[in-house]
């Protein structure tokens, strides 16, 4: 009799510890680090340490506040990153951290208002995969579809078309080098081609980032740095 009892309260505490291993196993999953897509951030990851990657769309301060827009690899999407201002210096001062670099960060979502953001704690979470300006972006890529790439720093070359002064700057159109049809406009403020340094079909680098100049319906390149040759 007192085999039986003693059986069964064996068992029983047996499944009581096997359930609560799987309580905490349950808690725990839920409580860890998740590796996921921007488009896939949702309410329910509020609260949770999640990795994600993207390019960077734009950045700046706000008191002291530091913010970062990350836009997904492959879509529109963009996700708002926050963090105590000076806590990326080292990053700001080696220019890696413009917009058009590719990074990987992990942080904490929030939510504001109907709005998930990533607070980041350490500079350790956040790394540069690609730098921007570091290789060509071909004119089709960035002509097909110039709302994903609108503020980033491009990194363009291309066969001059037409070059024209305007008002305190220099007007320039590129075409590719390649058989493509496309042609990007280029604004260079501050920088007066008067001697003619450049001239029709010479070949040229310029970088700067992508906008939208809605005075004139264009989509170019707004840079204050002098066009190199290629």
């Amino acid at each position: 009799m007192l085999s039986g009892v003693k059986d069964k309260l064996l068992f029983t505490a047996a499944l009581v510890s096997l359930l609560g291993t799987a309580v905490l196993f349950v808690y725990a999953s839920s409580r860890s680090e998740l590796t996921i897509d921007i488009e896939e951030i949702g309410s329910e990851h509020v609260g949770r340490k999640v990795t994600t990657k993207g390019y960077i769309a734009s950045m700046g301060s706000y008191g002291e506040t530091f913010y970062m827009d990350l836009r997904a690899t492959h879509s529109e999407y963009e996700i708002h990153l926050r963090c105590e201002q000076g806590m990326l210096d080292s990053f700001e001062d080696g220019h890696e951290l413009i917009p058009g670099a590719l990074v990987e960060v992990s942080g904490i979502v929030e939510e504001s208002g109907n709005r998930q953001t990533l607070r980041l704690l350490h500079s350790e979470e956040i790394e540069v995969l690609e730098p921007a300006l570091t290789s060509f972006t071909p004119f089709d890529s960035i002509l097909e579809n110039p709302e994903w790439y609108e503020g980033m720093e491009l990194k363009v070359r291309g066969e001059v078309k037409e070059i024209r002064p305007i008002y305190q700057g220099t007007l320039i159109v590129l075409g590719p080098l390649d058989e493509g049809y496309h042609r990007l406009t280029i604004e260079i403020s501050g920088w007066y081609n008067e001697e003619m340094k450049v001239v029709r079909d010479d070949v040229v680098v310029v970088e700067g980032p992508f906008v939208y100049r809605s005075s004139k319906g264009t989509w170019m390149i707004r840079s204050d740095r002098v066009p190199a040759p290629y």
